[in-house]
């Protein structure tokens, strides 16, 4: 579902990790928000010419491709470097994006170990990027897609260059105080929800202890009390939560935070031991009232589960978003009737319905595939 409210999970602040990626491999780096900051393309290549980079670097989503290249395209001519890109457009779409001349590089996989070495490569007289893992690149009229086989540990990932970044302008409507910022704590999802393009992916966590020095860098060196958690399931596993909740109380951190979560994986005892350690809002993948569309959806949630623990965040205190779809398969007009009932007799604090997409790399975009033979995205 749309993993908001406000903030993309393909979002600007989702991809700082990058930079600090680069910065630990002993790189210099400036990260630009143009969208926060309210600034053109022109602003933005005066402030390139005063740094005078080696490379840029872009985040790439299917949906925005084509608002994105179109940077790309002028601030490549007001600073001629190589262009990389990053994203999750990338493993789907390799040599498609690499089609584009403005773009020379794609990051395929996570950046840990492409970044630093594509780095290294790019200051070497005689570059072979073929030595760079999880890259895509043009190699005289070929477009050539590297392998990757380390695996990714994303405890060791240094955390997002948050000084890099103007934090005090940053807010979601949900939100309660200043300073505010979004945290991921882990990669993947178990489930295997038909819409969702992480379901069924390996699900890599970061360790309590490692999440709690994350939370204490923003609160001390950041001045931020308002975090949400981005995960696409949080409460994913249930030990890792309440030794979680358990550092930020034995710290007296004294912050509010946001998570996403399913009904099926939280109970009375869990909620009450999250909001104890400042959880004050949880955005559940509620999805649909139909239970019958559920099913479609392989959503493995029921109508009643979704009641139980609403009910219960609602007397906790914990306030609630639920993502509702329209237009999944098998939905009709009373279905999606049916759903706007449902979500207007729960105790939610807010609703917010997107239409169904299929997505890359999801078994609907599967679904789309064989029954036109055409890939609307590719």
């Amino acid at each position: 579902p749309a993993t908001g409210p406000t903030t993309s999970p393909e979002g600007r602040l989702i991809v700082i990790p990058m930079a600090s990626i680069a910065e630990k491999a002993g790189h210099k780096v400036l990260l630009v928000d143009a969208r926060t900051l309210a600034l053109s393309p022109k602003d933005v290549a005066v402030i390139l010419a005063d740094f005078k980079p080696d490379a840029m670097g872009f985040m790439m989503t299917t949906y925005m491709f084509q608002d994105t290249l179109e940077w790309i395209r002028y601030l490549k001519i007001q600073c001629p470097v190589p262009i990389i890109v990053g994203g999750y457009n990338l493993r789907v779409y390799p040599r498609e994006t690499l089609v584009h001349p403005e773009i020379d590089f794609g990051v395929v996989e996570h950046a840990y170990f492409t970044i630093p070495a594509l780095l290294t490569e790019l200051s070497c007289t005689d570059p072979n990027f073929d030595r760079v893992p999880g890259l895509v690149y043009k190699k005289g009229g070929d477009i050539v897609v590297t392998p990757h086989p380390q695996l990714i540990d994303f405890n060791l990932f240094p955390n997002p260059a948050r000084h890099l970044l103007p934090n005090e302008l940053y807010a979601e409507f949900t939100a309660e105080r200043r300073n505010f910022t979004v945290m991921v704590t882990s990669l993947g999802c178990p489930y295997k929800c038909s819409f969702c393009e992480a379901g069924g992916t390996i699900y890599n966590s970061r360790s309590p202890q490692t999440v709690i020095h994350e939370i204490e860098e923003c609160y001390d060196k950041y001045q931020i009390r308002d975090i949400d958690i981005f995960d696409y399931n949080f409460t994913a596993e249930r030990e890792r939560v309440l030794e979680i909740c358990r550092l930020i109380c034995e710290k007296g951190l004294n912050i509010s935070w946001a998570c996403r979560s399913r009904v099926d994986t939280v109970d009375k005892e869990l909620l009450e031991i999250m909001k104890k350690a400042g959880c004050s809002r949880i955005y559940f993948g509620i999805e649909s009232g139909s239970q019958d569309t559920l099913k479609v959806m392989r959503k493995g949630i029921s109508i009643r589960e979704i009641q139980t623990i609403l009910h219960i965040c609602r007397s906790l205190g914990i306030r609630t978003l639920g993502f509702f779809l329209i237009g999944a398969p098998g939905d009709t007009r009373e279905k999606v009737f049916e759903t706007i009932r449902f979500a207007k007799s729960l105790p939610l604090d807010y609703a917010q319905f997107s239409k169904t997409l299929a997505k890359p790399l999801t078994p609907l975009w599967s679904d789309l595939l064989n029954i036109t033979g055409k890939d609307y995205w590719k």
